[in-house]
């Protein structure tokens, strides 16, 4: 920066006052515009425990010198804009660009691509992004005020926002005691200064909301379907239509969810196996296991680990 300054007085005394200005302002801003860095820092754990129903997969920040684009997406992904104008396009039919101030989502099996709107924009944008997992990570992003089909919502204070991501991606950086903790309160922080306006939700049906919870938190335990309806006090039927109802899936359905995401995380993530990766997201019997993730993945459990770290 001395030397920008050195150089525009020498073009003072050698020209005229403003031209040294117009060439001051100009190296100035290239020189903060080259200490600008953008960077994707990987949270040092996998997971931080079952007590744990959201945490940071990874956090950082970027410019759009180059676009982006995910043709198969596995991650939910929040990104606040605060300097330029973002292009943002998805398959599912999104056409739009957002804001200063404004928020967009990237969503599991949703392709997508976003760029600066205008080429002059290019190093001019100001991106920070979390990417989030676990049990309630879909349920985050709504928290913030996003779905698939409607990925945009305003931030309603811009700087508070931008002061936890600052200490989201120390966290990641520097890792210190109590960073697991600190890292999930400061997602829950982020949504109450995200706080889209949005119209008062109907009234949530207790009972399923109850059951989901349970189920995000104990899905490891074995329970049974049964055994959720029990505790909630009503029948298996009864659950099944609150569950139709609110989430528009079966309870069955929504378990299932929840452990083979788990069991997707440990085959990616760890050397556990087969048999442990089952016991461990709630499956006793390891042939069942292996039934039941091929079903929905398409994949026998060793088959999905070795595509998974080609």
């Amino acid at each position: 920066m001395f030397i920008v300054i050195v150089e525009a007085l020498v073009i003072l005394y050698s020209f005229n006052r403003q031209v040294a200005i117009a060439i001051l302002f100009e190296r100035v801003d290239n020189c903060l515009m080259a200490d600008f860095q953008s960077y994707f820092l990987q949270w040092p754990s996998a997971c931080p425990g079952a007590w744990a129903p959201i945490w940071l997969e990874s956090v950082g920040r970027r410019d759009c010198r180059r676009s982006a684009a995910h043709p198969d997406p596995d991650f939910f992904c929040a990104h606040l804009v605060y300097a330029g104008r973002i292009k943002f396009q998805t398959e599912n039919g999104i056409d739009a660009v957002v804001e200063p101030g404004e928020l967009f989502s990237l969503w599991p099996s949703v392709p997508h691509h976003f760029r600066a709107e205008q080429p002059q924009e290019r190093a001019n944008a100001r991106i920070d992004w979390v990417r989030v997992r676990g049990p309630l990570a879909r349920e985050y992003l709504e928290l913030l005020g996003m779905t698939p089909e409607a990925p945009l919502a305003a931030c309603a204070d811009i700087t508070e926002a931008r002061r936890i991501f600052e200490e989201l991606q120390y966290l990641a950086t520097a890792y210190p005691a109590g960073a697991e903790q600190r890292a999930v309160g400061l997602l829950y922080e982020l949504a109450g200064a995200c706080n889209p306006v949005r119209t008062p939700a109907e009234p949530r049906p207790s009972v399923a909301y109850k059951v989901r919870d349970a189920m995000a938190q104990h899905f490891d335990s074995g329970m049974n379907v049964d055994e959720y309806a029990k505790m909630s006090g009503v029948s298996r039927s009864t659950l099944f239509l609150h569950f139709r109802q609110t989430f528009g899936k079966s309870p069955a359905e929504m378990l299932i969810g929840f452990r083979l995401q788990h069991a997707k995380l440990l085959l990616e993530t760890s050397e556990l196996p087969v048999a442990e990766v089952g016991y461990a997201s709630g499956y006793t019997d390891p042939k069942y296991f292996s039934r039941i993730f091929a079903r929905h993945t398409g994949y026998c459990p060793t088959e999905f680990r070795k595509r998974k770290k080609r």
